[in-house]
């Protein structure tokens, strides 16, 4: 799994926008969706970026 894939999910959690989290990373917003879409494809499962921005900080304590 490519690290960079996590990195921008975790900021898109902090950010909780996906022009904010390209603009932060240097990427277009059009490659998040993208990088997002393959995380969900790696682990085969549906990335709820609503429910982890919801409960963030809950989920970084956990970590």
């Amino acid at each position: 799994m490519d690290l960079k894939l996590l990195k921008t999910f975790v900021v898109l959690s902090k950010n909780k926008n996906y022009t904010r989290t390209a603009d932060e990373l240097g990427y277009a917003q059009s490659s998040i969706s993208a990088q997002i879409q393959q995380l969900e494809q790696e682990l085969n499962t549906k990335c709820d970026i609503s429910f982890v921005i919801k409960h963030f900080h809950r989920i970084i304590e956990w970590l």
